[in-house]
């Protein structure tokens, strides 16, 4: 009898990726050991801020070392999660992918899909900056309105004369300012509901579909196929709710882990522990997710 064609991720084999690795336990420590260099080398730079001319020379160098190494971390990061969806795709074992490698195809890997995450988040980012540049505007005319009344002697501006009762009363006649800032208000909630949509779309249709396109072309061209890429939407969309579903699960269970770690800064040991409690929950989720989506290319490729 022949054997029944799956067509759905196993669940079992996407957590078994990364426990089932033999040396997942030295990633922790890898990847946590190097979180812990960068968080010490911030808060160097920022001390350093408080030494006038030398230390703000060392302390701005020692920042611009810190966001580089973090935007390099963010290629080889992303490019190692393209390998293991490309080595669940072809149902390689994943313990070959080394976690820090700068070869040229990582680094490559890494860059197109990063790229691609930045163009389709653009929505995202000009809403965010079209909040922030409101909100400011906002908070200046306030400011100035306020400054103003005060200037011109606050009881003219504010009060009335009330001939019936011969006493002054508070002015609430509402104002241009009041209007404008009740239009800024409403403009930044209008735009935060939208960009909800949005998000929810970008992060968990639009970018592990990136992965999965990448596993399957190899090119930046094929990250913007967008017919390509919603046709293996459609075609795996029982396995994108059971992406989102372990996803959502796996954020609650690493929300207990960061929590417990932040809570040991009192007992002096959370400066070692929240760099690893990050670095574990990071390389679950990317282990997780990748085999899930290399599973996905796999069976599509045989569908």
């Amino acid at each position: 009898m022949a054997e029944s064609k799956k067509t759905t991720v196993d669940i079992k084999e996407a957590f078994n990726s990364f426990f089932g690795l033999p040396d997942w336990k030295n990633r922790v420590f890898m990847l946590g050991g190097y979180g812990l260099v960068v968080f010490l080398l911030f808060i160097a730079s920022t001390v350093m801020f408080f030494i006038p001319i030398l230390g703000w020379l060392i302390g701005g160098l020692s920042l611009l070392i810190v966001i580089a190494g973090i935007l390099v971390t963010s290629v080889v990061i992303t490019g190692y999660r393209q390998d293991l969806v490309d080595a669940a795709a072809s149902s390689r074992d994943a313990s070959n992918v080394k976690l820090f490698s700068f070869a040229q195809e990582r680094l490559r890997k890494g860059f197109h899909l990063c790229l691609a995450r930045i163009v389709y988040s653009l929505p995202i980012i000009f809403g965010y900056i079209m909040i922030y540049v409101v909100m400011i505007g906002a908070i200046i005319l306030t400011d100035s309105s306020s400054s103003d009344s005060y200037d011109n002697n606050y009881y003219d501006n504010n009060y009335y004369y009330n001939n019936d009762y011969g006493y002054y009363e508070e002015d609430t006649t509402t104002t241009e300012e009041d209007v404008a800032s009740m239009i800024a208000f409403i403009f930044m909630w209008a735009v935060s509901i939208i960009l909800i949509p949005i998000q929810l779309v970008v992060t968990y249709i639009i970018d592990p579909t990136l992965f999965a396109q990448y596993s399957k072309y190899q090119s930046l061209a094929s990250l913007f196929k967008l017919k390509d890429m919603w046709g293996f939407f459609k075609r795996n969309i029982i396995n994108y709710l059971v992406y989102f579903g372990i996803t959502l699960g796996m954020a609650f269970a690493a929300n207990f882990v960061v929590m417990a770690a932040y809570v040991s800064v009192i007992l002096l040991i959370g400066v070692v522990l929240l760099p690893l409690a990050a670095a574990f929950a990071s390389l679950v989720f990317t282990h997780v997710q990748a085999n899930m989506l290399g599973q996905m290319v796999e069976m599509d490729s045989a569908s």
